[in-house]
């Protein structure tokens, strides 16, 4: 059975990275997000004049306005419920610039988005997911990609299906190739280390409608 992976605390191409590059590299977009006594993780999707767009799941967002973000470095802050989506299981956060340091602002990676690598994946390609399990961008683990637009009926999606890892409070993490490229995030995951995937294109439409 897959569940989704917040925490209730109440309740083939050559990469141009080594491994360990690679890492760094996508641990540095990789949110934790908190509310209530729940968390789950997110990543930078946008970073621009405007300010910052993460992106993570409704299923720990739905009926919030902020969760608390806490980034790589140790910042931490508060961003806004700008898009929050039910059946896509899609919620955006804004953080104004203007709310934060600019030199820290400036600082920040965001994750990148290239519907080429996306569409170029075959199957048992290798994939990295980086979360917020235990601490921000602590979890990473390394699977295979298996199948585009598979339906799990549990969540009632088509999304991709891996064989990997991934643990509670790893929802919302981000999925990537070989080349550090952003695939999508995760919706949840089952003990015989399966793990589905909100598709890119489906969180590409959430910005576009987001920025019309």
């Amino acid at each position: 059975m897959l569940l989704c992976l917040s925490v209730f605390s109440a309740c083939g191409t050559k990469s141009a990275f080594s491994e360990e590059e690679l890492i760094n590299v996508l641990q540095k977009p990789t949110v934790m997000i908190t509310v209530g006594s729940s968390h789950a993780s997110g990543v930078i999707l946008r970073n621009d004049d405007k300010g910052l767009v993460l992106a993570s799941v409704t299923h720990l967002l739905n009926g919030y306005e902020q969760g608390i973000i806490r980034f790589a470095d140790g910042h931490a802050g508060f961003a806004d419920v700008a898009y929050c989506d039910e059946k896509s299981d899609i919620t955006l956060l804004t953080i104004k610039r203007s709310d934060m340091d600019a030199a820290f602002a400036d600082s920040l990676d965001t994750v990148v988005c290239d519907e080429a690598a996306y569409d170029a994946l075959a199957t048992d390609d290798t994939v990295y997911v980086v979360g917020s399990a235990v601490d921000v961008a602590a979890n990473v683990t390394k699977g295979t990609f298996k199948e585009k637009d598979y339906y799990v009926p549990e969540f009632d999606q088509y999304l991709l299906y891996l064989y990997c890892d991934s643990f509670p409070g790893m929802s919302g993490a981000g999925v990537y190739t070989t080349e550090g490229k952003f695939l999508g995030l995760v919706a949840g995951g089952s003990d015989n280390s399966e793990t589905v995937v909100i598709e890119l294109p489906d969180i590409l439409k959430a910005l576009d409608s987001l920025e019309r």
